[in-house]
């Protein structure tokens, strides 16, 4: 649980971050910009919303300028909101432009882990097939601190809106090089697109909506995993 929703000391290093010129935001600029925003005090200005390039939307916040007068907003107060409504975030500083856009899979992590970015050691997630791996130790029901329901409607809504009827998921438990890897699989099947590149397509959106150091795979529509699948 995030300990304040607009914490004081929190915007006012967010405003310090800021002053740092773009060529000079180091990754560790990076890491204390992500852990310091989720409860720093940003405003919701026009537009609220805006459609990304990606074609998904983001609620549309801003680091207010001192002495205005705004109804004043964090990641932490609107959490609930962006996971119901399956937005993510982006960020402008006071000049207007850009410092940061935060996926739906980001404000899912605060929701999971409190924290907008887990970093771990197999951070990039595999795009194989569960079929090309050598161990099973199981397939079973996501847990709801692993995928909660507010984000599995989200996922359900997207998945009906791309042609699948009625989306499932399982959970694939494997040991890879000695650790125990969880990957998520839906019932999206390569077999069944005209291309690669539109599976690909589907699946890269996908991941959008999950934190990033989850991991995706993909199975046959004629194998035991996707006989193991629960609806979402």
């Amino acid at each position: 649980m995030v300990a304040q929703l607009i914490d004081p000391d929190k915007t006012a290093f967010i405003d310090l971050l800021l002053e740092t010129s773009f060529e000079k935001r180091s990754e560790d600029w990076n890491l204390q910009f992500n852990r310091n925003i989720i409860s720093a005090a940003l405003e919701n200005p026009q537009p609220r919303v805006i459609q990304g390039s990606d074609g998904f939307h983001y609620s549309h916040l801003r680091v207010p300028t001192e002495g205005e007068s705004v109804q004043l907003y964090s990641i932490a107060s609107l959490k609930v909101n962006l996971l119901q409504k399956g937005w993510g975030v982006v960020i402008n500083a006071k000049e207007g432009e850009t410092v940061r856009s935060f996926q739906y899979g980001d404000i899912l992590n605060v929701h999971i882990n409190q924290e907008l970015i887990t970093h771990v050691d197999c951070l990039e997630p595999y795009k194989g097939s569960a079929l090309e791996k050598e161990v099973i130790f199981f397939t079973g029901q996501p847990a709801e601190e692993y995928l909660p329901s507010v984000a599995r409607r989200s996922i359900f809504h997207f998945l009906t809106n791309k042609g699948i009827t009625e989306p499932k998921v399982t959970l694939i438990g494997r040991e890879i090089q000695g650790e125990v890897i969880h990957e998520l699989a839906f019932n999206i099947h390569s077999e069944y697109f005209a291309s690669h590149e539109e599976f690909e397509k589907i699946i890269d959106q996908l991941r959008w909506f999950l934190p990033r150091h989850y991991r995706l795979t993909h199975v046959p529509d004629q194998s035991q995993f996707t006989n193991e699948m629960i609806k979402l």
